[in-house]
């Protein structure tokens, strides 16, 4: 939620530092939501998955974008040599974005990246698996 209001523009992160009151049994929680939110982050599938890397020691750079052969393209997360798109059902859905998908991933790999797709499934009922998987790319471009 965090995310989503720095994002919008509902709250600054000076507005969640006024919320905290020490000695109280939420402020560590707070002060944990307030060190790792990112108004970057553009969905709650971005929020959870970006959690959840940090939480594994994985530091994803959030929507950054990159200049390819068909324009500039902006990215979920980078990490290093990789790029990771969440692929919800509402943007990639159909032939259509099918085939932009698969576009913009040889555009990247073009420039050097391998591309990771996961899906909410993915990053909630599969989070240790989606994290082994990411950790392993990373170990191969060592």
């Amino acid at each position: 939620m965090a995310d989503s209001a720095l994002h919008l523009g509902l709250i600054s992160r000076q507005d969640l530092v006024g919320q905290l009151t020490p000695g109280r049994p939420w402020s560590a929680a707070l002060r944990r939501v307030i060190e790792e939110c990112d108004p970057e982050t553009e969905s709650p599938l971005e929020s959870l998955a970006r959690s959840l890397f940090l939480r594994h020691g994985l530091q994803p750079a959030t929507q950054r974008s990159i200049d390819t052969s068909i324009g500039l393209l902006r990215v979920d997360f980078v990490i290093g040599p990789l790029v990771i798109e969440l692929d919800g059902k509402a943007y990639h859905t159909g032939v259509a974005a099918f085939s932009r998908d698969r576009r913009r991933d040889a555009a990247l790999a073009l420039c050097g990246y391998r591309v990771l797709r996961f899906t909410w499934e993915d990053i909630t009922v599969r989070p240790e698996e989606t994290v082994a998987t990411v950790v392993a790319v990373l170990a191969q471009h060592r």
